[in-house]
């Protein structure tokens, strides 16, 4: 099957040329290519085609099956059944709950193509010019693929991939089919490292010392050659202090920029910057500039691996997380309490997941809480002749507070949409029915 060269025989070709240069080993930490922070439970849609043809119907599935697998195998996330997603949207329920982004691909184009050119050639038998067919099989396949959030319907990516493959053969019967080709396709080119796109990832990696400069005295490159040894048996430190003696005798650029290797393998990041932003300043080098650029990228993904790809906590459960013990921190003690959800229908179902949360928190620290179910709060609710606690205002509920035998009403609701969907949580004091907390609107509390 025909496709570019790949760089397998490039790569071999640069270490033979590189000699015995000395290594050193490193495992480098990447975030994905897609900002998947704050995604672990996942559901994959089924890949949907372009049109319905059966092809088409095949490679869609196939593409399925394959993401499916790839990304399981990432260990990053929790796969939900899309089925499950699909019956509650259908139910009108918020899938929020369930999953925190759903896998969206498509496939854009696919086509397959048949040609066949004739050449002249020698038979090497008769020795005579013949005239022979060869025959071509191209496919060629367009998709793209994305996250979308739950909590928002923001999309996270999207990543497209565009490739083809050919098979040429004498006859026509030996061509595989198109199945075949494109199945080969997809398995291995197009999904090649998609695990990278989606979920973090660690490479290990040889990285070769810099050599003496061809200008160095004897002194400057024995010694550079005895730190080279003590780094190829591991002896790190021991390299270090060559190399930095070097580096502060002569000034050497290379003796410098193994010091940032040298750092890096051994884990300290910041005094590998520190070299790195010195020997920019000072050559005003590209190479110099390069590797700054490596290690601050190196630096700025071990952080986002260390804080938001490690943190496993939906958005929700930040927020409740914030707001519990400020609600905590403002209720007057020994007070009677009831939790009402008081939002607007559209996001009621988010708001009654914050007051079952808030309510199940209070009581288990032993708070008085009236229940939403006693015949006290029923009887009360029942003279206002109305459930929807959303259009009434402070008085009214401190009224019906007063009735039910409540002294503080915990008011829950959730306002904007989209990015700017943020909750909000009122303490209100039901003896002079005015606000006695208000939470902030500040990013803790967007949803």
């Amino acid at each position: 099957m025909k496709k570019q060269v790949s760089g397998g025989a490039l790569l071999c070709a640069a270490v033979l040329l590189a000699g015995c240069a000395t290594t050193v080993q490193m495992r480098v930490s990447h975030v994905p290519a897609m900002d998947t922070a704050g995604i672990r439970r996942i559901a994959i849609q089924p890949f949907t085609a372009s049109d319905y043809s059966d092809t088409q119907k095949k490679v869609a599935a196939l593409l399925t099956s394959e993401v499916t697998r790839r990304i399981m195998n990432t260990g990053h996330f929790t796969v939900v059944d899309y089925r499950e997603v699909e019956r509650l949207q259908k139910a009108g329920e918020s899938v929020e709950n369930h999953v925190d982004a759903v896998f969206i691909g498509q496939i854009i184009s696919l086509n397959i193509q048949d040609s066949q050119r004739q050449v002249q050639e020698t038979d090497y038998q008769t020795k005579k010019e013949v005239i022979k067919t060869y025959y071509k099989r191209r496919a060629e396949l367009n998709f793209n693929y994305n996250f979308m959030r739950s909590r928002d319907g923001s999309l996270v990516g999207v990543v497209s991939k565009n490739d083809s493959l050919e098979n040429e053969q004498p006859s026509r019967a030996e061509l595989p089919s198109a199945d075949e080709l494109v199945h080969y396709l997809v398995t291995n080119y197009m999904l090649q490292g998609m695990e990278r796109d989606v979920a973090p990832w660690t490479e290990v990696k040889n990285v070769a010392l810099m050599q003496a400069g061809k200008r160095e005295s004897k002194d400057t490159v024995k010694r550079m050659k005895d730190a080279a040894a003590f780094a190829k048996d591991g002896s790190y430190n021991r390299a270090l202090d060559i190399y930095t003696a070097v580096f502060a005798d002569t000034g050497s650029f290379e003796a410098g920029y193994n010091m940032t290797l040298l750092y890096e393998a051994k884990g300290d990041m910041n005094e590998a910057r520190s070299i790195a932003q010195r020997l920019y300043d000072e050559t005003g080098s590209p190479k110099a500039g390069e590797r700054l650029a490596q290690i601050s990228k190196t630096i700025a993904d071990q952080a986002a691996l260390a804080g938001t790809y490690s943190d496993t906590r939906s958005q929700f459960d930040k927020v409740m997380e914030t707001v519990i013990p400020l609600i905590k921190d403002n209720l007057p003690g020994q007070s009677t309490v009831a939790i009402q959800n008081v939002s607007k229908s559209a996001d009621r179902s988010l708001a009654e997941r914050a007051v079952d949360t808030i309510s199940y928190t209070l009581r288990e620290d032993g708070m008085s809480l009236v229940d939403r179910t006693s015949q006290r709060m029923l009887d009360a609710e029942r003279n206002l002749q109305s459930t929807n606690w959303e259009d009434f205002d402070d008085s009214t509920i401190a009224g019906f507070g007063r009735q039910a035998g409540v002294q503080v009403f915990v008011l829950v609701a959730v306002s904007g949409t989209s990015n700017a969907r943020m909750l909000q949580v009122r303490l209100l004091d039901v003896a002079s029915g005015r606000v006695m907390y208000q939470t902030p609107p500040a990013d803790e509390m967007k949803l």
